[in-house]
């Protein structure tokens, strides 16, 4: 399926619509999700990114929590943890993304990241401030203790 054909069939699909497709394409494979998300540059494409960073922070979070309590994860989790959190900040620097979308992650991120136990404090640290675009988001990012 081309660009233009992907086009014309979202073209009349509400916002709820949209993001059981991208779910649904997201579970199933990483480039339709890609295509995608490219069709929809310059329209709201932020339905679409946030739904994307929503799936991968999903896919790990459950790694990420385990590995704050038992002290780490095996080498293909953490593998898959920095995957995930890469691709992360790779949509949120070139796609539009909410700040709903993104609170929701900065919050969830900060709690793991205080428990400070996973092995991933780092990459969790700096994928929060990156996730504080604005200046009231980098205002929000300044009010949190950690």
């Amino acid at each position: 399926m081309n660009k233009a054909n992907i086009k014309i069939l979202t073209k009349e699909l509400n916002r709820d619509q949209l993001l059981e497709i991208i779910s649904i394409m997201s579970s199933q494979s990483t480039e339709a999700s890609e295509l995608f998300l490219n069709c929809c540059k310059g329209q709201d494409s932020s339905i679409i990114s946030d739904e994307k960073i929503d799936n991968l922070w999903a896919d790990v979070f459950h790694i990420v929590v385990e590995a704050n309590e038992l002290g780490g994860c095996e080498e293909w989790e953490e593998d898959q943890v920095y995957d995930n959190l890469r691709e992360i900040q790779e949509i949120i620097e070139k796609y539009k993304t909410t700040w709903e979308t993104r609170k929701v992650l900065v919050d969830s991120m900060k709690y793991q990241l205080q428990l400070d136990n996973s092995g991933f404090e780092d990459i969790l640290a700096e994928l929060i401030m990156d996730l504080c675009i604005t200046d009231d988001e980098k205002q929000y990012y300044d009010n949190l203790s950690f």
